[in-house]
């Protein structure tokens, strides 16, 4: 079915309802025409119906499970995947929602076992060995966890989770040399990405000063600053204090901090300029309350 013709779907499969109301296929098919367009109470009223008729359809177990996780009703959608795999407990799909699910909810161990009979099927992903790996950590068996851990290593070597958790489970185990070597991958991994969050912070507090939001401004740009520090931010930050605000004792402060720190700044700034903001610093200490 097409997203266009929904309407005409359900019309159609209405019509054959009439016809034969113990036919489950048909309630199916407008049940998902519904979830389609985003109407999932009666999706949800279909699909119960349907399973009324036949308790052992998978279809409408897994769209009603897919239902009840998207209006925040998760323990639902287990209790229903459960009930799907006592009906065939051949079918991994069922294994991946609930585990799915329960990884989400963080029953990691409850995860592992669904994660486990995964891994029995022949399917040996990254996601599921790292989250076998995790489930055993989380269950105080950290010897088992690296085992996993380290084959989702192999098989992405730049996740920064895999990492973490290979750092926690040696540390547990007192392999303090591999824990080393585990979070230091962790840094290297992640150090790019937390480099490029201060400056979106940055970007940011721009944007929100250009916008007349001054105290958001701050609180931005004081959020890059606790990421990588700049003397020039004190400086801008001085500058919306003193200018915007006539708060004197903030502008003190950080005027203060900007020459404490001007040898780290990444601009160069003439003894001239240095001179200048010594001058208004004194001022401002001078006349506090003007």
């Amino acid at each position: 079915m097409q997203s266009a013709k929904f309407d005409e779907a359900i019309n159609i499969y209405k019509r054959f309802v009439k016809k034969d109301s113990t036919n489950y296929a048909y309630l199916d098919k407008i049940a998902f025409a519904y979830l389609k367009k985003e109407d999932f109470e009666y999706a949800t009223e279909l699909y119960n119906k349907s399973l009324s008729i036949n308790n052992r359809n998978l279809t409408a177990i897994k769209n009603l499970a897919y239902l009840y996780s998207a209006v925040m009703r998760p323990d639902t959608a287990i209790q229903l995947l459960t009930r799907g795999i006592e009906t065939d407990s051949s079918d991994m799909d069922l294994y991946i929602r609930r585990a799915q699910l329960n990884y989400s909810l963080n029953y990691t161990k409850r995860a592992l076992d669904d994660y486990l009979v995964i891994l029995s099927s022949g399917d040996s992903s990254k996601l599921y060995l790292k989250r076998i790996g995790i489930g055993y950590c989380n269950n105080l068996q950290p010897e088992e966890g690296i085992k996993y851990l380290l084959k989702a290593y192999e098989k992405d070597p730049s996740d920064y989770e895999t990492c973490s958790y290979l750092g926690q489970s040696y540390y547990k185990l007192k392999d303090m040399k591999s824990s080393i070597y585990y979070y230091d991958r962790v840094i290297k991994i992640l150090k790019p990405v937390y480099t490029q969050l201060g400056l979106t912070y940055i970007l940011y507090a721009e944007s929100q000063k250009g916008n007349e939001m001054y105290k958001d401004a701050i609180a931005s740009y004081l959020k890059a600053q606790g990421i990588k520090p700049d003397p020039n931010i004190y400086m801008i930050i001085a500058n919306l204090y003193d200018e915007k605000f006539n708060d004197k004792k903030n502008a003190i402060c950080y005027y203060q901090k900007f020459l404490d720190n001007l040898k780290d700044a990444r601009m160069n700034f003439t003894p001239e300029y240095a001179e200048t903001i010594k001058m208004r610093l004194a001022y401002l200490q001078m006349n506090p309350t003007k």
